[in-house]
């Protein structure tokens, strides 16, 4: 079996799935349901296709953060849990929007792994985008996998003027955004990043 370079900013877009979850009236009740069973610190590792090489190999996507919080030093020492922290960190945002999408199932990452929840302490340049894309070609990830910022930071601006790959956004979830972030909009900006591939 090959071990994959994964490193501990690296996950997946699968969470725990709510009953009722296909059944939600509208993006609001899918993003409720999320937020009530959401499990902190958990990534669901049932989920996850047994081989993992050829899961990679037809990747069509490729979500990315700025960089992990203060959070991620907290978290328990396994493998996929960035994206899936504590319940304030709203990720069942993320996981609520992505679902029943394309997007469901895609590889995550963070374009810098240096942990502190102050972006602004984090350098984001060409090499880090370097280092990134190196990270997934090393990962088998396609050369034309669309790279999707999650927010419109300095990530995303250096992803577009850096990045080999093309590059899409879609909100972020975090709770400094809620005044821009809604259910209906992000699930609106999900579908139209997949439109656009």
């Amino acid at each position: 079996m090959t071990t994959l370079p994964f490193t501990k900013v690296d996950s997946f877009a699968f969470w725990r799935i709510p009953a009722g979850a296909d059944q939600a009236a509208d993006n609001q009740a899918r993003e409720a349901l999320f937020k009530t069973h959401y499990v902190p610190d958990d990534f669901p590792t049932d989920q996850l296709p047994a081989d993992l090489t050829a899961y990679l190999a037809q990747m069509s996507y490729v979500l990315v953060g700025m960089n992990p919080g203060n959070g991620l030093a907290d978290q328990p020492d396994q493998s996929f849990t960035n994206f899936h922290g504590a319940r304030k960190s709203q990720d069942y945002k993320l996981a609520a929007a992505l679902y029943g999408t394309a997007l469901w199932g895609a590889f995550m990452t963070d374009l810098s792994e240096t942990v502190d929840s102050n972006p602004q302490h984090v350098a984001f340049n060409q090499q880090v985008v370097a280092d990134l894309e190196s990270h997934l070609d090393a990962l088998g990830i396609p050369a034309d996998a669309t790279l999707i910022a999650v927010g419109q930071g300095a990530h995303y601006q250096n992803l577009v003027k850096f990045a080999h790959r093309p590059v899409k956004t879609i909100p972020h979830y975090s709770p400094s955004n809620n005044g821009h972030w809604t259910a209906d909009n992000s699930r609106q900006k999900v579908l139209a990043a997949i439109n656009q591939h």
